[in-house]
């Protein structure tokens, strides 16, 4: 079962891989289904471990959000992914509707939500940062001349974070950005750089109040890329059961190596395993 996890989720290897290379590595013949249902057997057991990723992901004093496609049996789903200091959660959905991230993120309102500005985080509780990396790459191509400045102002933006939350000039920041929206625009482009940043200024410079929160979501964008990769190597789920299995393997893999940097996945993952067969063991012969 460890290697299972390791070879789809690690290696991103497709079933058929998998059961080539337990073949040739450990001359064990497995079908595809039994690997499914292998693969299933974990969910199983990682249920509370999800569970308690969920609650971290709620309570956490920052999150970074971002979604991306995901196929579902031929359909096209979305998969969603919230990233906190400790932990990592997957959710695989039909919709990119709002309801998404009501229900992963609740109603906390001491937090803030990092994103990509995608209109699904704006009316949930907590501060909202917007993604200046987003910002940049729009102005990059629609509008150079604000693109320069704009990279200035980030430069010094990141430079002013070093600083503790009470000694950084958050008024000069948003002066600056004021200034670039009163420029005499050249270009349609300009215009709508222009207008995506007085939209946005508040949450812009939302970073600048608090202590450990990064004005981009290259945090939940290196989180989902993985996860691009597989499904453009497998082609993503192949049914609801395994959608909800990949989200939850996915999920646990992914919040034990960001809590446990330092160990390799079969450190991490095996004596997990034992743990939660054990437990299984247990409630079984209770029952």
């Amino acid at each position: 079962l460890g290697y299972i996890l390791y070879a789809r989720y690690r290696l991103r290897l497709p079933l058929k891989r998998i059961q080539e290379s337990l073949a040739d590595l450990h001359g064990l013949k497995i079908s595809e289904g039994e690997i499914v249902t292998k693969l299933q057997e974990a969910e199983l057991m990682f249920g509370k471990d999800y569970e308690a990723i969920k609650e971290l992901v709620r309570q956490a004093k920052v999150v970074y959000a971002d979604e991306t496609g995901w196929r579902m049996d031929g359909q096209h789903w979305h998969l969603w992914v919230f990233v906190t200091t400790k932990g990592v959660q997957y959710v695989i959905e039909d919709t990119r509707g709002k309801g998404v991230a009501e229900k992963a993120l609740g109603d906390n309102q001491d937090r803030v939500i990092v994103s990509d500005g995608y209109t699904a985080y704006q009316n949930l509780p907590g501060d909202k940062q917007q993604c200046w990396i987003h910002l940049l790459r729009a102005a990059k191509l629609h509008a150079p001349p604000l693109y320069q400045s704009l990279a200035i102002l980030y430069h010094k933006l990141l430079l002013g974070l070093e600083r503790p939350p009470n000694q950084r000039n958050k008024n000069y920041f948003i002066k600056r950005l004021a200034a670039l929206t009163k420029q005499k625009a050249l270009n349609h482009g300009e215009l709508k750089i222009q207008a995506r940043i007085r939209r946005d200024q508040r949450s812009l410079l939302t970073c600048l109040d608090y202590k450990d929160v990064l004005p981009e979501n290259n945090t939940a964008e290196r989180a989902i890329r993985p996860q691009v990769i597989m499904r453009k190597i497998f082609g993503g789920s192949r049914s609801l059961a395994g959608a909800t299995s990949h989200a939850v393997n996915s999920s646990v893999i992914a919040t034990m190596q960001k809590q446990n940097p330092n160990l390799n996945f079969f450190d991490v993952m095996l004596p997990l395993l034992e743990k939660r067969g054990k437990e299984q063991q247990e409630s079984h012969s209770e029952s």
